[in-house]
């Protein structure tokens, strides 16, 4: 997910990037989104990069400072946050773009990740069922995470940039072959 936003706004023209970390320390959010971000950055040109503000430091006087510091187009965080870009003057998308790493929290309508959570919530009834089915009852001896992928999803706060040409993507030629055989597509299309 958060390589889609990052190749998203790369894709509309967005060169300097910011994460405003708005999870704390630990867990998959925080470690899923701060290896995505690193990763990316390692990437592209050191003089691009802009350090991630932890959410120990989010507060009105140390986002000004980090924005003042390190002109990001772009932010990447909470809604939370961009909030917080209003509350010290900033307009979004005129002065700083805005993609929201969940776009169930205000502002509506904002560009970001869809955490499907619907999708979540039926597959959360699968598994309790077949735990129930399987008469598997108490904490399991062996817990499962089942993860559903998060899909980008288009809004006012990210717009392309006007001043700036998109980034091409390098691929490879796609061949001409067919596959002999279909996708395995699992046991439960």
């Amino acid at each position: 997910m958060m390589d889609e936003l990052l190749a998203d706004c790369s894709a509309k023209g967005y060169r300097r990037i910011g994460l405003v970390m708005s999870y704390g320390d630990g867990g998959i959010g925080h470690k899923l989104f701060t290896s995505s971000f690193l990763f990316y950055q390692s990437k592209i040109s050191p003089s691009q990069r802009i350090p991630i503000l932890p959410k120990p430091s989010i507060a009105p006087a140390t986002m000004s400072e980090w924005f003042q510091a390190h002109h990001p187009d772009v932010v990447i965080s909470a809604g939370s946050v961009a909030a917080l870009l209003t509350n010290i003057g900033l307009r979004i998308p005129e002065d700083v773009a805005f993609a929201n790493i969940d776009i169930s929290e205000p502002p509506d309508g904002s560009a970001g990740a869809d955490h499907r959570y619907n999708l979540v919530g039926g597959e959360v009834v699968k598994l309790v069922l077949g735990q129930l089915d399987l008469n598997l009852t108490g904490i399991p001896e062996n817990p499962k995470v089942v993860l559903v992928d998060s899909h980008r999803r288009e809004g006012y706060t990210l717009p392309p940039k006007k001043d700036a040409t998109p980034a091409t993507r390098h691929s490879r030629p796609r061949s001409k072959l067919k596959p002999a055989a279909p996708l395995f597509r699992g046991f439960l299309d």
